[in-house]
């Protein structure tokens, strides 16, 4: 679990402003208009700092054994929040404390990693890292360096869920158009397979296809909201 804290820092320059006799001297109006924006920018800028801090503090808390899990497994964790727009690596350090590294994504939700490439969706994008370090070589203590090397341009698909299959081809679960799906190097996507009980493809969210599992690098189960054929039908079965 990961909880936002933070406060601001004390800092800034004490500013002097002249008294109102000296205020009537011909010259130093102007100088104390000055002094004045000049404290009230300094103001502002603390107010965005204390902001700033207080989104950008991360605190990690952690069950009692599960950095032990972590070592037992030689293992490291992926995972997206849309709310938030983040993306998550959370892993154990050489010191066996818990790192955790973000990078904000717009409404990031589907994810798919393999041995040197992981797969994420954004609002209107779909992108692929690919790690750079050689096998054996580490950077800053990490075995795992992932680079952004390809990002196709969907449009806003509301990509839920994403696999490799034994072809090679990225699948997706395209959740608007209730379908799985591939990138197209011409259109948005290109549908791989729909439901049964939808009628035809339309950027309607009919059953809010949302999940997808493999089995032998082919895709062999989905999960869905409901078996609507309407626009936003599904809501109706939450």
């Amino acid at each position: 679990m990961a909880e936002k804290k933070g406060g601001a820092k004390p800092g800034g320059k004490n500013i002097t402003v002249p008294s109102a006799a000296a205020m009537r001297q011909p010259g130093v109006r102007g100088q104390a208009g000055g002094a004045q924006r000049q404290q009230a920018g300094q103001q502002q800028a603390k107010q965005a700092q204390a902001k700033q801090a207080k989104q950008g503090k991360i605190e990690i808390m952690a069950s009692r054994q599960f950095t032990n899990w972590l070592a037992d497994q030689n293992a490291s964790l992926a995972f997206t929040t849309y709310q938030v727009g983040k993306v998550f690596l959370l892993g154990l350090r050489e010191d066996r404390k818990i790192s955790l590294y973000e990078r904000t994504f717009n409404r990031c939700m589907g994810l798919f990693a393999d041995q040197n490439s992981m797969y994420l969706s954004s609002l209107y994008q779909l992108w692929q890292f690919h790690n750079v370090l050689a096998p054996g070589q580490k950077r800053d203590g990490f075995d795992r360096l992932y680079v952004p090397q390809v990002s196709y341009i969907t449009g806003d698909l509301d990509i839920h869920d994403i696999a490799i299959d034994k072809q090679g081809r990225i699948i997706f679960v395209n959740t608007l158009f209730c379908c799985l799906a591939t990138v197209s190097h011409t259109h948005s996507f290109a549908p791989v397979w729909k439901p049964k009980h939808i009628s035809k493809l339309a950027a309607e969210d009919r059953c809010h296809l949302n999940g997808m599992a493999m089995e032998n690098g082919s895709p062999k189960y989905v999960t869905s909201i409901g078996l609507s054929d309407a626009a936003d039908g599904w809501r109706e079965h939450r």
